[in-house]
């Protein structure tokens, strides 16, 4: 019968009974009444006697009591054993004396057996036996039944057994806690019990508070039902929350705990005491084949480390993983959550909680955020990367992870968006090395199709700069959790390698001065690795370096910043260690040779430290010996230039010349290509001759590296690098001169100024001997423009730009002879038609640039001295007026020798000796051919000088000598040793050709008197340039001075 239904017959049963007291019917109507509905309505006795109850009162407040409670009365005894038991009547109706003691005590004892009393139960049987079955029925997990099945089964169990309904439902629940895996069962069941949310959350609250007393562990089983039924909405997450510990307080002072143990734990680290390990000869296990079997007598590095290890363990042992998810149930949940695949719920408590709280307290945490980016991502992995990586481990069975609500990644926006969960994890993602590597082969490939930008950066656009600032975040610090991956670092670097290095050295500097403070597992791992590579430098040395060498690459696979810069103060403060440093860095990979060179500008450009001492003025030691490492790293190992080079340039810009001495340092590593101060005169007199001449006899060392200067010309080739290198260098000295000389020493200005000029002159040539004369020609600015733009003075502008003009001369004079033979095929030239071509070329040339340079000359110099003179000094050198023969001579000497020595030689192989010689003579058989050259070309500028000997002096011009030394022959004269060489054999030749209006000995005696006055002023350099300029021609005099007949001929 329905809700509605009873109460309406409970409303006519009281209009009944209300009648009966009002007398308006008699009892015994009212009785028949009654007894009409007794067969509609079986709860008729249960409402009638309700309705009495409360009518009694009425009765007995009525105005005709006596009569009305006499009807009740009447009507009661009717129904009295007929629809009511008589004597449930007389302990409930005053009118049968329930009142009566004997009655109340009646009453009392009914309610106490029925209320109070403990039942006896037979253990074996009954109730017990019920809960029984019940978990037998429910720990099967239904037998495949469905829900509402077992639902029948239980009813009848409760019914049989009399269970409690809300006993059964926590029963429930602990076998579902016990049987998780049955999770879609449970849950249907739990749906047909109808349990109420609250009553759902009440009792798992009661669990949690179970678990709130100090030393029990709550059991992750529970987080896993709790994470299903918050899934199923079957109770809410925050008030299930207001159950768990800790709360907001305890979280924050735990975090700011954990905080401050991690950075105990990375000072800790910092230092390895080994002082009471007994000393052992040992030998590193990771030796290969090719090594010599050295041994060290020490404590092996192994136990070094397991002895940080364990100092670790022991600061970290309240941290342990299993103990914090047992007793922080606010964590727990989040792992359940996140395991399960509610990413969305688990993010609303992780907002709740500081930040990156929840992946550092536990790894199994971050671990389960990794799987659901991991899961995300892999089709479009497998769409976008030809390479893929293949799980080997088939055997292993894993578990599914539900992705529900983390879309998986279609697109290049997609993946963008995944940032949303990367932010929570962080670097932490290394801690699975597959799906890390993943994503940056991802990344990867989007910067691939990516289109690039003017200066061959990728374009910039909204997707890219959220990759950049996942590559920022989660990759490049991820590096430092990863375990030794040198796998995952050049997969970095291949990603790297699209950003220019101004945004590689950013990613590092934030790797270095924001992760590692920032996540304080980097920072424990930065402390020990910085532990670990102070032992290894205390042991580095040249019979180590091998052994010693793996681990120091090892580290450098963790956290190469930290060893780097350990390594360079190291360095800095004892040059002896250079050289093993140098051999011991074979074991890094790409990524970290970049990272190196970042490390090494930071040191060159710390305001911290001072590049000059402060005892004598001169540059300080830490200096000279990074520039020496940068060379020796640069010329044994294939490390981008770039950065080093782009430094060099920003420092000149800023009119800072103190880090040239890193440029030189490299020029002459990897080029093999000294300054020319210090050069022995048969060195100089072969810089006078070919290029095959300069590369054999003017160099200053015999051992070249090929592929050293291949990577130093595609480095300096790269933009406009070399030029700018060249223009800064020119403009430094004047910048040194008349702007960093008030605040230097004086002595060290002479030589900022000779470093200059010698790191010019070093720059020059390595480009002549490296690059093709057109792509240089092609490059070099034109020299007006080096003089006007640039304001470069003369001499540099004509010193880079000289070797443009040669190969225009010899392309004209090529093309007439080529024209000439084609016009008269049979008939040959003869050497007077030649020297005209050759005049008329070199002549065009020179009418060209009079053209160019004449508004970037002072107008006076025009005034004193011919502007055909002046363009002809500076476009010569001294190959083009004289052979070296002499060196020639010995340069071929040298290479008879060498092969006399590759005959008589009893080591090398027959076709090895054949091979040698076969060289040597074709080397002997160039040097011919270029000194007969050069002779040819020599004798065709001596001819053109006799055939304007009348023309190139002219008359009328006062100051014509005094101009002529003061513009020419000084500045270039100053500029180096090479040039006052030529400068003084030109003032010969033009002695010797009779040039007109030159008057040798009126030259002699003005140049004493301009140059007496400068000497002073003079730094080392010039002073050797012009003590070798007026050696040459004081000898001349002194030849004409001691003979009479000879002074006459001359």
């Amino acid at each position: 019968m329905s809700l509605a239904k009873s109460g309406d017959i409970q409303l006519l049963v009281l209009n009944v009974c209300q009648k009966v007291i009002s007398l308006e019917i008699s009892p015994q109507d009212a009785f028949a009444k009654l007894e009409e509905l007794r067969s509609s309505c079986s709860l008729l006795p249960s409402l009638l006697l309700d309705v009495l109850v409360s009518i009694e009162g009425d009765a007995q407040n009525s105005e005709n009591k006596e009569k009305a409670v006499a009807k009740f009365s009447e009507f009661v005894g009717l129904i009295s054993d007929q629809l009511i038991p008589g004597d449930i009547l007389k302990i409930e109706l005053d009118v049968l004396e329930a009142s009566l003691p004997a009655n109340k005590q009646q009453l009392i004892r009914l309610k106490t057996r029925l209320y109070y009393k403990q039942a006896k139960f037979n253990l074996l049987r009954e109730e017990s036996e019920g809960y029984a079955k019940l978990i037998t029925e429910l720990m099967d997990g239904g037998g495949g039944i469905p829900a509402k099945t077992m639902m029948t089964r239980v009813l009848c169990l409760i019914g049989q057994f009399n269970l409690d309904p809300n006993r059964v439902t926590d029963i429930a629940l602990e076998c579902f806690e016990c049987c998780a895996s049955q999770k879609q069962f449970y849950i249907s069941l739990l749906k047909e019990i109808k349990a109420n949310k609250d009553y759902l959350c009440t009792l798992l609250g009661f669990k949690y508070t179970f678990y709130h007393a100090a030393g029990k562990e709550t059991p992750f089983s529970l987080y896993v039902v709790t994470s299903s039924l918050i899934q199923e909405d079957m109770i809410d997450l925050m008030k299930i929350t207001g159950f768990m510990v800790p709360k907001a307080e305890g979280i924050k002072e735990t975090h700011r705990a954990r905080a401050a143990k991690a950075g105990e734990r990375a000072r800790k680290a910092e230092t390895i005491l080994a002082s009471n390990i007994p000393l052992e000869v040992s030998r590193n296990a990771n030796v290969d084949a090719m090594d010599t079997g050295q041994s060290i007598v020490g404590v092996s590095f192994a136990t070094v480390a397991a002895i940080q290890e364990a100092d670790d363990a022991k600061l970290a042992s309240e941290l342990n993983e299993e103990t914090v998810l047992s007793t922080n149930q606010k964590l727990g949940l989040v792992c359940a959550l996140i395991e399960d695949g509610a990413w969305s719920l688990a993010k609303i408590l992780i907002d709740r909680l500081p930040e990156y709280y929840a992946v550092q307290a536990s790894t199994r945490v971050s671990n389960a955020i990794s799987d659901l980016i991991g899961q995300s991502i892999e089709k479009f992995y497998l769409a976008k990367c030809s390479n893929k990586l293949e799980d080997l481990n088939l055997n292993v069975k894993r578990d599914p992870i539900r992705t529900a609500s983390v879309d998986p990644v279609r697109s290049w926006a997609d993946l963008a968006s995944l940032t949303s969960i990367l932010w929570y994890v962080g670097p932490r993602l290394a801690y699975r090395p597959l799906i890390m590597t993943k994503l940056v082969r991802l990344i990867t490939a989007f910067y691939r199709e990516q289109p690039k930008g003017p200066d061959g950066s990728p374009a910039d656009s909204p997707v890219a700069r959220t990759m950049m600032d996942i590559v920022d975040e989660v990759i490049v610090p991820g590096l430092s959790l990863s375990d030794y991956n040198t796998g995952l670092s050049e997969e970095i670097w291949t990603l790297l390698q699209f950003f220019p290095y101004t945004l590689r050295y950013r990613l590092y500097g934030h790797w270095k001065y924001g992760n590692t403070i920032r996540h304080p597992e980097v920072n424990i791992v930065r402390g020990k690795v910085l532990g670990r590579t102070k032992y290894v430098l205390k042991r580095l040395s040249k019979e180590t370096v091998r052994v010693m060498g793996r681990q120091l690459g090892k580290l450098c696979h963790i956290h190469p910043i930290t060893v780097f810069d350990y390594l360079l103060s190291q360095v800095q403060t004892f040059d002896n260690l250079i050289q093993p440093v140098v051999e011991s860095l074979k074991f890094l990979t790409n990524l970290e040779f970049d990272i190196l060179t970042y490390c090494i500008i930071e040191q060159l450009a710390s305001p911290d430290k001072q590049q000059l001492k402060a005892s004598d003025g001169k540059l300080s030691p830490w200096l000279q010996a990074l520039a020496t490492l940068v060379g020796a790293i640069y010329k044994k190992y294939n490390v981008e230039l770039s950065g080093m080079l782009n430094y060099v340039m920003n420092q000149l810009k800023n009119e800072k010349s103190f880090d040239l001495l890193v440029l030189r340092e490299v020029i002459q590593n990897m080029a093999c290509i000294e300054g020319v101060a210090g050069a022995t005169p048969d060195q100089l007199e072969a810089l006078g001759g070919g290029e095959l001449l300069r590369q054999e006899a003017g160099s200053f060392t015999n051992t070249r590296n090929k592929r050293a200067s291949a990577r130093l010309r595609d480095a300096v080739m790269t933009g406009d690098t070399a030029v700018g290198l060249c223009i800064l260098i020119a403009q430094q000295r004047e910048c040194v001169v008349f702007t960093e000389s008030s605040r230097l020493p004086l002595k060290l200005v002479g030589e900022m100024v000779d470093q200059c000029r010698d790191t010019l002159l070093q720059l020059g040539t390595f480009l002549l001997s490296n690059v093709r004369q057109d792509d240089y020609a092609q490059r070099i600015p034109p020299a007006h423009s080096l003089v006007l733009d640039y304001h470069l003075r003369i001499d540099a502008a004509m010193y880079l730009t000289r070797p443009t003009y040669l190969p225009k001369i010899h392309s004209a004079y090529d093309l007439a002879k080529r024209a000439m033979k084609s016009d008269n095929e049979s008939k040959k030239m003869d050497a007077q038609q030649k020297f005209i071509f050759f005049k008329s070329a070199f002549d065009d040339v020179i009418s060209k640039l009079i053209n160019e340079l004449e508004p970037c000359i002072p107008k006076y110099v025009c005034r004193d001295i011919p502007i055909r003179l002046f363009v002809v000094f500076w476009i010569l050198s001294s190959y083009d007026i004289e052979v070296p023969t002499a060196a020639y001579e010995r340069a071929i000497e040298n290479i008879r020798k060498q092969m006399k020595e590759v005959a008589d030689s009893p080591v090398m192989s027959k076709s090895k000796r054949q091979k040698e010689d076969e060289r040597l003579r074709g080397l002997e058989s160039k040097l011919r051919d270029e000194e007969k050259r050069q002779a040819e070309h020599v004798a065709r500028i001596r001819a053109w000088f006799q055939s304007v000997k009348d023309d190139l002096f002219e008359a009328g011009r006062g100051q014509q000598t005094s101009a002529f030394i003061q513009t020419c022959i000084l500045p270039r004269v100053l500029f180096s040793e090479s040039d006052a060489i030529y400068s003084a054999k030109l003032i010969i030749i033009l002695h010797q050709q009779r040039i007109t209006l030159f008057q040798s000995l009126v030259f002699i005696d003005k140049l004493f008197i301009d140059v007496l006055p400068l000497i002073c002023a003079l730094t080392e350099n010039e002073a050797n340039a012009m003590g070798t300029f007026l050696q040459i021609l004081l000898s001349h005099a002194q030849r004409w001075h001691s003979d009479s007949a000879i002074f006459e001929k001359v």
